[in-house]
């Protein structure tokens, strides 16, 4: 684990002593949970598609600390919400974001997680912060299925090392090494409607990545949130939608 992680660990897990004393690293931690929440007794029921979450998400595992001094944030995440937000940024017109999620379970080097708005609505410089030196970034992805959320990958990227100012915004690239998540870029662009867009790709195992094989109904929220207290979010899941046992690919409707 990065040395520049261990305090916001700590900071996280200060207000669980229980979370303290478990030994196994972030990275093990996370990939155990998230196999736990979809285990089969935390299997989806059938429902209509769209995104609809009226008891919040969850992560299965750990639902019972939910409410134990993280009362709107999941455990063992820093800016998931319990319930997602709905002030968030979006994509300026249907079409204009592409999710990929790709889950080898043979190979999890091989999975993926990409997600891209082109053309966003309008955001500033303070809605992007500055992650180059403060502002830390967290990727959420809920699946709802027959009101049954839950969180099945949460990559983030921390201030400092990797980050990079570039025009009109700021660009992520994993340092030498690896990032502990599996994010590999990040690009944000602020500007007018339809000028701003996010670009978000993660690789390998350490994404932690548990969500197949996907419900038919499944609903996909993805939601980026940062410590400047700003989110964007698109939903996926509703049309015509490109799925397999380890793939799912679509555009926001």
């Amino acid at each position: 684990m990065r040395a520049e992680v261990m305090p916001r660990v700590m900071r996280l897990t200060s207000a669980l002593p229980s979370v303290e004393k478990w030994s196994m690293d972030r990275r093990t931690l996370r990939a155990w949970i998230t196999a736990l929440a979809l285990a089969p007794g935390a299997a989806w029921a059938g429902a209509a598609p769209g995104f609809d979450a009226p008891n919040g998400c969850q992560n299965a595992a750990l639902q019972g600390l939910a409410a134990v001094g993280f009362p709107r944030v999941l455990p063992l995440t820093y800016f998931c919400p319990f319930e997602p937000r709905t002030d968030c940024l979006e994509a300026r017109a249907p079409g204009d974001a592409k999710l990929l999620l790709k889950q080898v379970n043979e190979d999890p080097a091989r999975d993926r997680v990409r997600w891209r708005i082109a053309h966003g609505a309008a955001s500033t410089a303070a809605d992007l912060g500055d992650p180059t030196v403060g502002t830390d970034y967290e990727l959420c992805v809920y699946v709802e299925s027959g009101g049954v959320c839950n969180l099945v990958v949460h990559p983030d990227a921390l201030a400092g090392a990797g980050w990079r100012k570039r025009r009109n915004g700021f660009e992520f690239i994993a340092p030498a090494g690896g990032n502990p998540n599996g994010v590999r870029r990040i690009r944000l662009r602020a500007g007018a409607a339809g000028k701003s867009g996010i670009l978000i790709r993660g690789k390998g195992d350490l994404l932690g990545l548990e969500a197949f094989p996907l419900p038919d109904d499944a609903a996909i929220l993805v939601q980026l949130h940062n410590g400047a207290d700003r989110c964007w979010s698109t939903e996926f899941g509703q049309g015509e939608v490109e799925r397999s046992d380890r793939r799912f690919k679509d555009r926001n409707d």
